[in-house]
């Protein structure tokens, strides 16, 4: 089904239009002979901000969204619908609808312990995945999804929609059922226990007549492996034994209907394996919410915030780097020890120390004399070092904000004939605000803006200026 807007509305979900838009959907989902779980969801550009509409108001009926390059601007009720199988596409180069769109919508996810698949280019970061590892994280139906084109304008629909693991994906979802399974051990997330014999798995489940999956993660869900398929007798006796050594280690379990299709998911938290004979590799994750994709980072130092993990209770070296010219080259900042199973590690970093660029990434690596890993931030803005890379300030004489504190209009004043573009961005790096300069003077009406500090980002061909406002 494809529903029109009609001209006396410009958004489906209007007082005019709601009923209408959930009058055809009732008649339709009665008079013909439709799967009402397997009801999905797509749209693009201005359709992909409706497909995100409609699953925040009408989630209960959707197995499935695929919405693709919409502007969506409201990441703070992701939670509604975060359960919602989604596959999100955009394009890097999208001068319609900016790309960010979707990427904020991606963290926000993150923030709510989703573990995101990011198929194709995590931000600036090169991933790529293999058409088998897709096809894995499909398998285990993991979610969400979000494929991110590079080069690619506002048209990212004719190459998503030409995916073929896209209908394969789409084509498995079943309308999911809260509650219809969960699983009664692995699941406190306070606890972090290390297996290494024999182990019972265990869930509560309202079906026996149906049968499960059960898939295990070494990684924390960067990858999946299928370790049994049975009936639903609610246990499973593991042999641990078995599987190879690993610091984060995840159960999921599928509860699938006598149709085969899954309608019941339950994840495990963290938990570690060391079968003794072998040594498992440590893990460092970074998780400061500062780094998110072109933040600015005004502060002069910074508590870098790591997950640390290793299943034997090695002896760890954690060495801290930095590069600000696209990871061409790295620079140590520091390094320390730490012995631990499982942990968080908080370490000063001086941002005012570093060098002053637009484009910066910290790494941590971490080992256990015997392997390593590591781990990088997204590329943040550093404004607080003691030089000046590529782009250079304006001077402060070239441009004027007022007034600063403001309340509802920010005015912007230049001199010379450079043509300039705006950005506004919250202190966590999203962009609220977009625009190209004409003249000499700029007003912004900003009334619906939350209270809090703002970042306005001037730029011309190699200049660039970034000034706090706050919003009283």
């Amino acid at each position: 089904m494809v529903p029109g807007l009609p001209q006396s509305g410009e958004w489906w979900w209007e007082p005019a239009v709601d009923i209408p838009v959930n009058a055809l959907f009732a008649s339709l989902l009665k008079e013909y002979s439709i799967d009402q779980n397997r009801v999905y969801l797509t749209g693009f550009s201005l359709g992909g901000l409706q497909t995100y509409i409609a699953l925040e108001y009408v989630t209960d009926l959707f197995a499935a969204a695929i919405p693709m390059c919409g502007n969506y601007g409201e990441p703070d009720k992701v939670k509604i619908f975060k359960d919602v199988p989604n596959w999100t596409f955009h394009g890097q180069d999208d001068g319609t609808v900016k790309v960010k769109n979707s990427r904020v919508v991606m963290e926000e996810y993150e923030k709510l312990n989703s573990k995101v698949i990011y198929t194709n280019s995590k931000y600036r970061q090169a991933i790529n995945l293999s058409d088998d590892q897709i096809k894995n994280h499909i398998l285990a139906h993991s979610n969400p999804f979000y494929t991110e084109y590079p080069k690619v304008g506002h048209d990212s629909w004719t190459q998503a929609y030409e995916t073929p693991l896209l209908q394969d994906w789409l084509f498995s979802k079943y309308k999911l059922k809260a509650g219809a399974i969960r699983l009664t051990n692995l699941n406190n997330s306070k606890v972090y226990p290390t297996l290494n014999e024999a182990f019972t798995i265990k869930w509560n489940s309202s079906n026996p007549k149906d049968s499960v999956e059960i898939w295990f993660s070494n990684n924390n869900g960067e990858s999946w492996e299928l370790i049994q398929s049975q009936i639903n007798t609610r246990s499973y006796a593991w042999d641990v034994s078995k599987v190879q050594d690993c610091s984060l280690g995840k159960i999921r379990i599928l509860l699938k209907n006598s149709l085969g299709f899954v309608y019941g998911i339950s994840e495990s938290s963290l938990f570690a394996i060391d079968n003794m004979a072998s040594n498992g590799k440590p893990l460092v994750k970074i998780l400061n919410q500062e780094f998110v994709i072109d933040s600015i980072v005004q502060l002069p130092r910074i508590n870098l915030q790591m997950l640390i993990a290793d299943p034997e209770k090695d002896s760890l070296t954690i060495n801290l780097f930095y590069s600000c010219d696209n990871e061409l080259s790295y620079h140590k900042l520091d390094s320390f020890k730490v012995s631990t199973q499982i942990d968080t590690v908080l370490r000063l970093v001086n941002l005012k120390d570093l060098v002053k660029v637009e484009e910066m990434v910290l790494k941590a690596e971490i080992s256990d004399n015997v392997s390593s890993t590591v781990d990088t931030t997204l590329y943040f803005y550093n404004y607080n070092g003691t030089t000046v890379s590529a782009e250079r300030d304006i001077e402060n004489s070239d441009i004027q904000i007022y007034p600063n504190p403001f309340d509802d209009e920010l005015s912007i004043q230049t001199s010379g004939n450079r043509e300039y573009s705006i950005e506004l961005t919250t202190i966590t790096g999203r962009t609220v605000y977009q625009s190209k300069m004409e003249g000499n003077f700029h007003r912004i009406n900003l009334k619906e803006l939350s209270s809090g500090i703002y970042f306005v980002r001037m730029k011309s061909d190699n200049i660039i200026s970034v000034r706090k406002v706050i919003k009283q």
